[in-house]
């Protein structure tokens, strides 16, 4: 009787056992099926989102995750060439505003709805972010990195004439630095040196510092913001203190406005403590500073699959505060998720930056920046700043611009 007892309750405690790791199991898988998704990427998000596929397959083992890595150069016509063949057409893709709403007009099922898993999270991130993935009040995708601009100024070349930007406050107060740069230099030598590229992010960054775009908005003539800044821009130009070179290398010029990539690029050319960062002028003393540019989104594709999978993936990839703050200080792709900035990685000293707390300085210039109601045609601003600057005929050391 005892035996029959004692082996009924090995067996009992067998059943037991067995069913708890069929449980373990099925805890790990998303269902019983098994989902393949194509990620598109490139440069610097592909290693992330492969190390977040290693994480997310520990849990569900059962989602396989293809991160397919192309050249950023040929990115857009590789996804575009693969939009008319489903078979081809990857499931997620990394674009930005312009490149969202370009593909969105062309096609308005091209992508997938994204409004009810993130709208509960737009609190999260800047509204000029939120504004990027919006169109038609709805919202397609998932924001991933931001560009907040600042000033990286270069202490040798900024010493070699004793400039000093301590109260640099104003875009005013800045041209008179420059002009005495300028003449210290022997009239050789400007204060900022950019190309022809470099000026038309230039002029973005100085419309979104006065707020720009507006709910209505004409850039193609008689705007009065656009007008404010082709006179700034062409005071800067006939004050030599802003020169335009196609043939300059714009990592040597003194003062470079860029962000959390220009860092990375900086880093990898000069030595330690040879920069220091400070905020934009502003138009007015006084005025917004904080300018953040266009970031990199993840956006679905609509491609008739059970998603559901997929989309748990790229938000806990891009909602992991620890990872994302990592990521920010090894690569320099900052997030656009807020709630990252609570990490400890924020308040990093930057050895290279003169012990500069740059990310979070940055962090500061996200949740401070006005930028909303985002533009989507800048192509429009672009051609008619060109067209207007031109009629100016700024003459800066015997060439017109």
């Amino acid at each position: 009787m005892k035996r029959c007892i004692t082996a009924l309750m090995v067996i009992l405690y067998t059943s037991v056992l067995l069913i708890g790791c069929r449980q373990d199991v099925n805890k790990n898988k998303v269902g019983e099926k098994v989902y393949e998704y194509n990620i598109s990427s490139y440069a610097p998000y592909t290693n992330y989102l492969k190390d977040r596929v290693i994480a997310f397959n520990r849990k569900y083992p059962n989602v396989k995750i293809n991160i397919n890595d192309i050249n950023q150069g040929s990115y857009i016509s590789t996804i575009e060439a693969s939009l008319n063949d489903i078979e081809k057409r990857p499931d997620l893709v990394l674009l930005n505003g312009q490149e969202i709403n370009d593909l969105y007009k062309a096609n308005k099922n091209i992508f997938l709805d994204f409004t009810s898993d993130m709208g509960p999270r737009t609190k999260s991130y800047a509204q000029g972010r939120i504004d990027e993935v919006s169109l038609d009040e709805k919202l397609y995708g998932v924001p991933w990195d931001s560009r907040p601009i600042i000033m990286f100024c270069n202490k040798a070349l900024l010493a070699k004439y004793n400039t000093n930007l301590e109260d640099i406050t104003t875009w005013d107060t800045l041209i008179e630095e420059g002009k005495k740069y300028y003449e210290a230099s022997g009239k050789k030598e400007n204060l900022i040196v950019m190309n022809e590229d470099n000026e038309k992010v230039f002029v973005k960054v100085l419309l979104y510092e006065l707020g720009i775009p507006a709910d209505s908005l004409d850039m193609t003539s008689g705007n009065k913001d656009l007008s404010k800044v082709i006179d700034m821009i062409s005071e800067l130009k006939k004050n030599n203190v802003l020169r335009i070179d196609n043939n300059f290398d714009i990592y040597k010029s003194p003062l470079i406005f860029g962000s959390s990539d220009t860092y990375m690029n900086l880093e990898k050319t000069y030595g330690d403590g040879q920069f220091f960062v400070k905020e934009l002028p502003s138009f007015e003393p006084g005025g917004n500073n904080s300018v953040i540019m266009e970031g990199t989104n993840a956006v679905l594709m609509n491609n008739k699959k059970a998603i559901a999978p997929l989309k748990e993936f790229i938000i806990e990839a891009l909602t992991d505060k620890k990872a994302l703050a990592s990521y920010m200080t090894t690569d320099g792709v900052f997030p656009s998720y807020v709630d990252a900035y609570s990490d400890v990685s924020v308040d990093k000293k930057i050895q290279f930056l003169d012990y500069d707390r740059l990310w979070a300085r940055m962090s500061l210039i996200e949740v401070n920046s006005k930028r909303k109601k985002y533009f989507y045609d800048m192509s429009k601003m672009i051609d008619s700043y060109i067209e207007q600057s031109n009629k100016l005929e700024v003459e800066v050391n015997g060439s017109f611009h």
